[in-house]
């Protein structure tokens, strides 16, 4: 790796490495195929503390060691991995994406639809649901369900000020960090549903940030139970 190369050049001065050292990166390949496993390391200045969010990899500590993540997809498309690091207390993300072809993209019956969203939700244990949380923004008491809802909601209603697909899912991946906190597990295979469902839009020429910002309003009420 990077990092650890330059640290054993020793003709190198102190100064060059500590300049190429400040630069996190996610390692990995960029490209990937259908149901083939890529192995993904976290790589970051000495001092730094870091994870991956779980979002789209695999990093249960019984089977993946510390620093590194399991990526698999089971359909075509574009996947943001991102993960998140702290130096000297401040937060920041790196982001890395893999492109996944050999395969279908999702299929129509995983779109997002209110009676798909529900019936992924309800695989959901009902404790995680119904966990009370304080909101990370408003301060407030809220189950952990409409914080999530809540997100997907105003992230939904900024799609015009935010102006791009691309915006509105680092918008929305930063902020499931915080609200998910450390207990993703839960809701991991909903969020692979999700995932796949909104594909079917993004992987659309056609497709406008506005339809795809529909997705995150219906996914937001949905949780809150606001649909009819």
């Amino acid at each position: 790796m990077l990092f650890k190369t330059l640290r054993n050049l020793f003709l190198l001065s102190v100064l060059s490495i500590s300049c190429l050292a400040q630069e996190p990166v996610i390692d990995g390949p960029e490209k990937a195929s259908v149901n083939t496993p890529v192995w993904l390391k976290l790589n970051l200045p000495e001092g730094a503390t870091g994870k991956f969010d779980n979002h789209f990899v695999d990093i249960n500590p019984e089977h993946v060691v510390s620093g590194a993540a399991l990526f698999i997809a089971t359909a075509a498309g574009d996947y943001r991995i991102v993960a998140v690091y702290i130096i000297e207390k401040e937060i920041t993300f790196v982001e890395k994406t893999i492109s996944v072809s050999g395969g279908p993209v999702a299929p129509n019956d995983e779109s997002i639809s209110k009676t798909n969203i529900e019936k992924w939700l309800a695989k959901v244990p009902k404790d995680c649901c119904n966990e009370e949380i304080e909101h990370p923004i408003t301060g407030e008491k809220i189950t952990r369900q409409k914080a999530i809802g809540q997100t997907f909601l105003n992230i939904g209603k900024a799609a015009d000020a935010i102006g791009s697909i691309a915006g509105l899912e680092l918008m929305l991946s930063t902020a499931l960090t915080t609200v998910l906190g450390d207990d993703t597990a839960a809701w991991q295979e909903f969020a692979d549903k999700i995932d796949n469902g909104l594909l079917l839009i993004k992987n659309d020429p056609k497709s406008t940030v506005q339809e795809y910002a529909a997705l995150y309003i219906l996914i937001g009420e949905t949780l809150n139970g606001e649909t009819k």
